[in-house]
């Protein structure tokens, strides 16, 4: 069995999430970024993580609508 080490970061400001997501890689820790709230719920649906980094104060669908 496989285990999904794949970690969804989320945050409206994209230099946040480039440079997280390029150093989890880094670390050995495959990276999906979504720019907005209803991005990550669509990339959700769409794919299978063992984690997600979620920015709580977003414009439009916020974290904690996402969580």
């Amino acid at each position: 069995m496989t285990v999904n080490r794949r970690i969804l970061i989320v945050d409206d400001e994209a230099f946040i999430a480039e440079e997280l997501s390029e150093y989890l890689e880094d670390q050995g820790f495959p990276c999906a970024v979504a720019g907005t709230g209803a991005d990550a719920i669509a990339r959700c649906r769409d794919g299978a993580f063992s984690h997600v980094v979620l920015d709580l104060r977003m414009e439009g669908v916020g974290g904690l609508a996402v969580l």
